[in-house]
């Protein structure tokens, strides 16, 4: 079995553990959970909808990557919606953008998790009004991301016949009829592709910076807890790990479908 078709099949069995998990642990986070509180419902919550979300736009735009030679190439599977390229383009371009929204929504988790476990004053600016501002942050960052990889990433002429011989040779696919996204940074005289380099720079900086929040905030967190005494934060210790132990659980399938799909980049044929 071709190595894209079993990221497919990965893909499917991601999807629906995805919806199943998610929508187990909305009903007991809503219903069942009392040792939480309100606005780290609000988050876990809002959290599993964005994995939900995710995953309904990967089942039908059907995303792949593929790595050959100087170019990055993504591009949709999907063999069912012929004739509506344009609708595939945008939920490619929205999915990756979906990806980077939970990056740093899970970094907005982070950094509230570290200001609770400090018992900070500004832990309430998280409640009330403050609820829109946790929320659009990853909404525009991954906004932001698509906007760049749609604008900067789309094909020409020149990326076309790179690419051509390569998908279809593997695929069977017809570059023309693909919904596709190329990054290829040098041209045909190894001058380098603005827009290519752009994208790779505007989007790695957006997804570094939720990594390095992410990252910043755990060790501050362990520093924290190292200091203090541990019955001191026994309870809040094990509240937030529980809830945010079984958000992870509950997005095994979202990830496994990102990481089935990223995976692929290390299909390469011979240049």
């Amino acid at each position: 079995m071709p190595f894209f078709q079993v990221c497919e099949n990965l893909s499917s069995f991601g999807f629906l553990l995805t919806i199943v998990s998610n929508i187990l642990l909305i009903y007991f986070t809503m219903l069942k959970v009392k040792f939480v509180t309100r606005t780290y419902k609000k988050m876990i919550i809002l959290y599993a909808l964005f994995g939900i979300i995710l995953v309904l736009i990967e089942i039908i735009a059907r995303p792949f990557a593929h790595s050959y030679n100087r170019a990055l190439f993504t591009f949709s599977l999907n063999n069912w919606l012929v004739g509506y390229e344009s609708l595939l383009w945008f939920l490619l371009a929205l999915f990756v953008g979906f990806y980077n929204a939970m990056l740093a929504f899970l970094a907005v988790q982070f950094v509230f998790r570290y200001l609770a476990l400090l018992q900070s004053k500004h832990v309430k600016k998280f409640e009330g009004i403050g609820v829109l501002g946790w929320l659009l942050y990853p909404v525009i960052s991954g906004a932001n991301f698509s906007t760049v990889y749609g604008l900067l990433a789309t094909p020409d002429e020149y990326t076309d016949d790179y690419m051509r011989e390569e998908l279809f040779t593997i695929y069977g696919l017809n570059i023309s009829k693909t919904a596709r996204f190329i990054l290829l940074p040098y041209g045909k005289d190894n001058s380098l592709r603005s827009g290519s380099l752009l994208c790779i720079l505007v989007d790695g900086v957006l997804l570094t910076s939720q990594y390095v929040i992410i990252v910043s905030s755990g060790i501050q967190m362990y520093l924290v807890m190292s200091e203090k005494n541990k019955t001191t934060f026994l309870h809040q210790s094990n509240l937030t790990k529980t809830t945010f132990r079984s958000a992870h659980l509950a997005n095994f399938g979202t990830y496994s479908i990102i990481c089935a799909t990223r995976i692929s980049i290390i299909v390469a044929a011979n240049a």
